[in-house]
């Protein structure tokens, strides 16, 4: 019997800030991309979680991840690394 090429699969991410996997595909999809960091996967709990910005202390691997790619470390005025908009 053949498989179908039109059905989707479902496959794991691992999340980037809290490195937790979570589901992408088979209709279920538990995180996006953040392309003004990228385009690492986030998981929608660290990204709603996040939506007043994020301690750089707690998060090392993200600054260190935007200095090597050379993108901008955006802080709001609590000093907090802004969580991009979806699509962003």
């Amino acid at each position: 019997m053949g498989r179908d090429k039109n059905v989707d699969e479902a496959f794991m991410q691992t999340c980037f800030l809290c490195r937790h996997q979570f589901q992408e595909g088979m209709h279920v999809y538990e995180g996006r991309p953040v392309h003004a960091w990228g385009g690492v996967m986030v998981c929608n709990q660290c990204a709603s979680s996040n939506w007043d910005g994020l301690v750089p202390s707690q998060y090392p691997h993200l600054v260190a991840h935007l200095k090597d790619k050379g993108l901008p470390v955006d802080l709001n005025a609590n000093g907090f690394i802004r969580m991009p908009p979806k699509g962003g």
